[in-house]
């Protein structure tokens, strides 16, 4: 027992280290997440970091909003600010197009020049 400190026996100090976000490899969307309610204007965000999915002048690829039958609503580039040779790289997209059904999916393609390395994502939501 310290008179100076108290009893460290009796009551320990709880100590919560919180965990930066892991940063994976690949295409991430940080905004809509799935299944989750949207409104108009979409606000869409997230990065890429390799794995098939980089940023070519500017870009990161391209978001196609489609209807649950497949129909095209909208489609945007995914617009990187900064310097888009640096991975991550974060990036942004707004779709404002309405759509008259109350469900689809977002379909994320990345930029592959060489055509050997086509990758989509989807990423479902609901009005």
């Amino acid at each position: 027992h310290n008179k100076l400190f108290g009893d460290f026996k009796k009551k320990t100090p709880k100590v919560v280290v919180e965990k930066p976000p892991e940063i994976k490899c690949g295409i991430t969307v940080t905004q809509p997440k799935e299944g989750e309610k949207v409104t108009l204007p979409l606000s869409i965000t997230g990065y890429v970091n390799g794995c098939g999915w980089v940023a070519q002048g500017g870009i990161a690829g391209v978001v196609t909003m489609r209807s649950a039958d497949n129909t095209i609503y909208a489609t945007e580039a995914l617009l990187v600010a900064g310097d888009s040779t640096k991975l991550p790289a974060q990036f942004k997209a707004t779709i404002s197009s309405p759509m008259p059904t109350n469900s689809g999916a977002l379909y994320f393609t990345n930029m592959d020049s060489s055509g050997q390395e086509f990758r989509e994502h989807i990423v479902h939501f609901i009005f």
